[in-house]
């Protein structure tokens, strides 16, 4: 999941990822990604729900499905 965050960022913002600031310091990536990546026996990842939070100048929601959305902040 913290991949597909950047990655859906940097197009947002039409630049590379490597540019962005790094995702750890607005949110905890591994949880970000046990609890939305992909299903193991391991991962006590969610069946239903949904996340929203500020990454540097816009605003990422994510849900269980999968959807990455960023939006610039009103």
């Amino acid at each position: 999941m913290s991949e597909a965050i950047l990655t859906a960022t940097s197009e947002h913002k039409a630049c590379e990822p490597t540019e962005l600031a790094p995702l750890g310091e607005y949110a905890d990536t591994d949880a970000l990604d046990t609890l939305f990546g992909a299903e193991s026996s391991f991962s006590p990842s969610l069946s239903n729900g949904n996340l929203e939070f500020e990454y540097d100048d816009v605003v990422v929601k994510v849900d269980t499905m999968g959807v990455v959305e960023i939006i610039d902040p009103d």
